[in-house]
């Protein structure tokens, strides 16, 4: 990650490790199992047909990312993804997602 540029590394060859990840989507094979009963709400909540967090932590920072699908009315198209060697799988990719990152110093919570 570039800011105010520095650069800050998260990488398995610096010691970063994924501290917590989380995701949804309305169309994924297991959006009605329960355990994505609690994603589901928070999104229907928020407005979302789908998002995605994670948070890395490394070289004394933590990174969290988000992401969301907003339930704008428009839908995902449909693109086809590979199994086995053979695109047949479909997929649903939006353009009208919205990613914010943000770089939190662990010794004293800046921002």
């Amino acid at each position: 990650m570039l800011h105010d540029g520095e650069v800050y590394k998260f990488a398995t060859y610096t010691g970063a490790n994924i501290r917590s990840i989380s995701a949804w989507s309305q169309w994924a094979e297991d959006a009605t199992t329960d355990a994505a009963a609690a994603h589901a709400a928070r999104a229907k909540q928020l407005g979302l047909l789908g998002f995605a967090e994670f948070k890395v932590s490394g070289s004394g920072h933590t990174m969290h990312v988000r992401a969301e699908v907003p339930d704008d009315g428009s839908l995902p198209a449909f693109l086809y993804a590979p199994v086995n060697g053979t695109m047949v799988k479909k997929v649903r990719e939006a353009l009208n997602g919205k990613i914010w990152v943000r770089l939190v110093d662990d010794a004293d919570g800046r921002v």
